[in-house]
């Protein structure tokens, strides 16, 4: 996969990231992402295999619909890496100001493997945008999918399985 691809998606994840942290979120422009939560248990405690059936579900979903967002020329893929750039800047603007800098980042930094993996197939996604764009022109078409790129497509998923469990068994605190 060529690096502008991945250099794609970095660039969509940060600008996410910094609407998130340098917008006007009291203008009504941009509003705090809606999360349900109940894997929080009346006694203040974490039903860990809930939490963590969340967790993989939605980061599954997010590396699917980017990889998918393909099929849309990548314009599905920008806007879920987008709106995922945009809920860790906001997650970070949130806490930083409301928890200080240690408790945040004690929080947030383990999630830099699923944000890895968001990047990698948003960049995926992007590659097999610019390959439909290829089927539908008729113009000479370049190589399909490539070995390194189904290699890309399966290390996506494997980090964001490992993220879930990591988020949900060591990086919250047991009560």
């Amino acid at each position: 996969m060529k690096k502008t691809f991945l250099l794609a998606g970095f660039l969509c994840y940060c600008c996410g990231l910094l609407l998130a942290i340098f917008g006007d979120l009291s203008s009504g422009t941009f509003s705090a992402p809606s999360v349900s939560m109940p894997f929080f248990s009346a006694e203040g405690g974490v039903d860990r295999w809930l939490f963590w059936k969340q967790v993989i579900s939605t980061n599954l979903l997010v590396i699917t619909i980017n990889l998918l967002g393909g099929l849309s020329l990548g314009i599905l893929s920008f806007a879920t890496t987008l709106y995922n750039g945009y809920v860790l800047g906001y997650t970070l603007r949130y806490g930083l100001s409301h928890f200080g800098t240690a408790e945040t980042l004690r929080y947030i930094l383990p999630h830099s493997m699923e944000v890895l993996a968001i990047i990698l197939s948003c960049a995926l996604g992007f590659r097999l945008g610019v390959l439909v764009w290829q089927e539908l022109s008729p113009r000479p078409r370049a190589p399909g999918i490539r070995r390194s790129e189904l290699f890309a497509i399966a290390a996506a998923y494997l980090i964001v399985i490992i993220a879930s469990f990591l988020e949900a068994y060591v990086t919250i605190p047991k009560t």
